[in-house]
């Protein structure tokens, strides 16, 4: 990475100095500019695909160049997945999100959720409404967890088609993953990471690597 940062440096450096002044310099900028992004980007390509049966699959390609494959469901836990419409409006109203229930990342404010370490993920122990609702989700037979990343399902364009519903309400959705003791990773779609107490209750969505 340091190479190529330093490669572009000297090349923008060059383009500066060609005849043909400012506008021959900076399309020698921008010219190297797509060169570095498809560079830097172009080999680990992300795709994110409403699948139409309430889940969505995320493909990526890791710097090994192995394809890694998640599913996510469209929906919050409770809200209910509408096949002909493919929206999450099968219950409830607008003013309560549709019937999408916020959930204890744990019972208690400690480890005894995520098997008693810091910095670690929920693991079925102690009594975590978040992880039992991911846990006994039956959709496509596929077996569901709270999500620890989310990658690029929240980004654009598919915020503002696949998780619409989601992005633009602000709701904060946990994490899977435990910070120290007392605390766990929640996000709020487009805005910012945190951490809350694992008593709070706040909103989740499944996902499934299997």
């Amino acid at each position: 990475m340091k190479v190529i940062k330093n490669l572009l440096f000297i090349l923008l450096l060059t383009s500066c100095g060609e005849d043909g002044g400012y506008k021959e310099s900076l399309k020698n900028e921008l010219k190297f500019g797509w060169i570095m992004y498809f560079i830097l980007y172009g080999t680990r390509p992300i795709m994110v695909e409403d699948m139409m049966n309430g889940s969505v699959i995320a493909k990526s390609k890791s710097t090994e160049g192995d394809i890694v494959v998640y599913y996510y469901k469209k929906c919050l836990q409770g809200q209910v997945y509408r096949q002909a419409e493919n929206d999450c409006q099968g219950t409830g109203s607008e003013s309560d999100n549709y019937g999408a229930v916020q959930l204890q990342y744990c019972d208690k404010a400690d480890n005894s959720c995520n098997g008693g370490k810091d910095y670690v993920t929920l693991n079925g122990s102690g009594s975590s409404e978040a992880y039992d609702s991911c846990n006994s989700d039956t959709l496509l037979n596929r077996k569901w967890k709270v999500s620890n990343s989310f990658g690029e399902i929240f980004d654009s364009p598919y915020k503002n088609t696949i998780y619409s519903h989601i992005v633009y309400k602000g709701l904060k959705i946990w994490s899977s993953y435990s910070g120290a003791s007392k605390v766990a990773k929640y996000v709020e779609p487009q805005i910012y990471s945190d951490y809350a107490n694992k008593t709070n209750r706040l909103y989740v969505l499944c996902s499934s690597d299997e």
